[in-house]
């Protein structure tokens, strides 16, 4: 996790200093463990957003694959929401478990990234926030070296398109 944090170190310390907020910039170490300890706490965060997802996701009615009467259309449609709203408990209860199998191993994965390290930034007493460009200020910091190869290829091939 030493590896993986030192980015996230430097830019908590930069952050303390942007805020002009006294303090030592934190240590890799004690900043990756907030980072695993911030990330499991969103359990229930991450449960609801697969949950929303699951159950609120579009019910599509018009498109390129949509054929059909309108009618006909409109009833599949119902016939869908009838059958989210009938499975809503069980619909859950297969989250929540799926959620838990190995959630403390692989909770930081798993939460949303933004709101880990915005948990983690408050401790120190900042915060992180993507719409003020806190993302982009992020990924300077990140190393080449500290990306994996797959990842690095894939984003050389989508900036050549």
């Amino acid at each position: 996790m030493a590896a993986d944090s030192r980015w996230r170190r430097t830019f908590i310390g930069d952050k303390l200093a942007a805020a002009r907020l006294p303090g030592d910039i934190p240590p890799e170490a004690e900043v990756g463990a907030r980072i695993v300890e911030e990330a499991k706490s969103l359990k229930d965060e991450v449960v609801r957003l697969r949950f929303n997802a699951a159950t609120l996701r579009p019910v599509v009615l018009q498109g390129r694959q949509v054929e059909g009467p309108v009618e006909e259309r409109l009833a599949r449609a119902s016939e869908e929401l009838t059958q989210r709203l009938n499975n809503v408990v069980a619909t859950r209860q297969n989250i929540v478990a799926a959620v838990e199998v190995d959630w403390d191993q692989v909770a930081q994965y798993r939460a949303p990234g933004g709101l880990i390290l915005d948990a983690v930034a408050r401790r120190y007493g900042v915060r992180f926030s993507k719409e003020s460009g806190d993302s982009a200020k992020l990924a300077r910091l990140v190393r080449r070296e500290a990306i994996p190869e797959e990842l690095r290829q894939l984003m050389s091939d989508v900036a050549r398109t």
